[in-house]
């Protein structure tokens, strides 16, 4: 894919395929929808806070979340709005199957409930330090949630609450398997 095929910028950020199968690229210069051989751009121009969209999420309810600079800007039908977020950047997005929204920011996690962000407290009872760069929700409804920066690592969160943390030198790498860390 490049810009010349639609897309509205070569540096692609992040990927999301909805239920209903259109795929969302953020991009550097906004977010392309592509459905059925057609493409949809979000900009500023259609309500996006920036064009520079780090992450997307398309929820079970329809609506598409957008993670940008300064704000989680949110997809619903034709309408786009925007969420102040406390900080600068959103570094990833999850849905739980509880339908949860998961935000990582800047340097902290973070669920958003009831119209506010909720911060995610480490094992010392501190904020996590780190980027929270990828998260995944397990059949026993933990999430995994792998952060970087000082301190890499892996931590698994229930209901919120972080209970184990590993260290790269704890993960074992997958041969074959999908097995977790135990």
């Amino acid at each position: 894919l490049r810009s010349v095929g639609g897309l509205s910028s070569n540096a692609i950020v992040n990927m999301f395929e909805d239920r209903e199968g259109s795929l969302w690229v953020a991009t550097s210069k906004g977010l392309d929808r592509f459905r059925d051989s057609r493409v949809v751009t979000y900009s500023t121009t259609e309500g996006l806070a920036a064009d520079l969209a780090g992450s997307v999420l398309a929820a079970d309810d329809g609506r598409v979340f957008i993670g940008n600079k300064g704000s989680l800007d949110v997809v619903e039908g034709d309408r786009v709005t925007s969420i102040r977020i406390p900080g600068q950047n959103v570094t990833s997005l999850w849905q739980d199957r509880a339908r949860r929204l998961w935000v990582g920011l800047d340097n902290e996690l973070a669920l958003y409930e009831g119209g506010a962000f909720h911060k995610v407290k480490g094992l010392d009872g501190g904020t996590l330090i780190g980027g929270a760069i990828a998260i995944a929700e397990d059949r026993d409804r933990n999430l995994w949630v792998s952060v970087v920066g000082a301190k890499r690592r892996l931590l698994r969160i229930r209901d919120g609450v972080v209970q184990q943390e590993f260290t790269p030198e704890q993960i074992p790498y997958g041969r074959g398997g999908a097995e977790g860390p135990e």
